[in-house]
């Protein structure tokens, strides 16, 4: 990923704060905290969910199975998660069936045009740094067999 398309990325995480946070979690966007596999330091990475059922649902598009934090939550599956102005913790389930994997894609699919950045920060991402948000998001739909997806799911209350 070039550097622009890097702080781009980065972005969310340093603007989800007060009135954006709120902004951005109507726009279906999250922050994932993880543990550095290696390091054990918190690890924070935006990325676009889908509410599902008790559930939030979160692939990894870009670099899929490469992404830090898709194999930071690998190595430990308790994750916190930032929506608006909330926070809760939350029990990381990767998704493994390939036909579950398309059944999620195709509700995503349906779900994306209410998702992810607003369409002025899609084009400043495309043209400053490098990076087609739908590009990826077209991408990954269309290999969703292969695609890593996750299932957050916050603790059972007894």
């Amino acid at each position: 990923m070039p550097g622009g398309a890097r702080a781009f990325q980065r972005l969310p995480v340093v603007l989800y704060h007060g009135p954006l946070a709120r902004l951005l979690d109507r726009r279906f966007v999250l922050l994932l905290t993880t543990r550095g596999r290696r390091t054990g330091q918190p690890r924070t990475t935006a990325l676009t969910y889908l509410p599902f059922g008790a559930s939030l649902v979160v692939y990894a598009g870009a670099r899929g199975e490469h992404s830090d934090w898709y194999r930071n939550l690998l190595a430990q599956p308790e994750v916190r998660v930032r929506r608006g102005g909330h926070e809760l913790h939350a029990r990381a389930h990767p998704v493994l069936d390939p036909a579950r994997r398309r059944e999620l894609a195709d509700r995503f699919a349906r779900h994306q045009r209410r998702c992810g950045p607003p369409g002025p920060i899609k084009w400043l991402r495309r043209v400053f740094g490098g990076d087609d948000y739908d590009a990826h998001v077209a991408q990954a739909f269309a290999q969703a067999e292969s695609v890593p997806f996750i299932e957050l799911q916050p603790p059972q209350t007894p």
